[in-house]
């Protein structure tokens, strides 16, 4: 029999408040009995990289929510009486921030294009 090959799992790095990190958007599912918008995101690299969220967010849209600039971030338009397809933003990239609430525990706070120029 061969040699056994041992793996240890490590605790995750910290993600700081406030930095923005680039991430791809694996899944999005409307969830109706919730309503909300459950999307999957995956860190695709650095130090984070394969890292995994899951995000839910409120329904309905609202023009000025954090559901509503999810969708901008993705690169949708989202403005009062359009509508939008979950389905359609999987696979893009984009950038989010977290921030810690009171458990320590971190949170989305916001959404950006992946595009979008970033403050100096």
């Amino acid at each position: 029999m061969g040699r056994q090959i041992l793996l240890t799992v490590e605790g995750e790095t910290p993600l700081r408040d406030g930095n923005w990190y680039e991430v791809g958007l694996v899944t999005a599912e409307v969830l109706k009995r919730q309503k909300c918008v459950e999307v999957t995101l995956r860190h695709g690299k650095g130090e984070h990289e394969g890292r995994c969220h899951v995000v839910q967010l409120a329904l309905p849209i609202r023009p000025h929510g954090i559901t509503a600039e999810f969708f901008r971030a993705c690169g949708l338009e989202v403005s009062e009486g359009t509508t939008v397809r979950p389905s359609e933003v999987v696979g893009r990239t984009l950038e989010v921030r977290f921030q810690s609430d009171p458990n320590g525990t971190a949170v989305v706070s916001a959404f950006r294009g992946h595009d979008q120029e970033k403050p100096r």
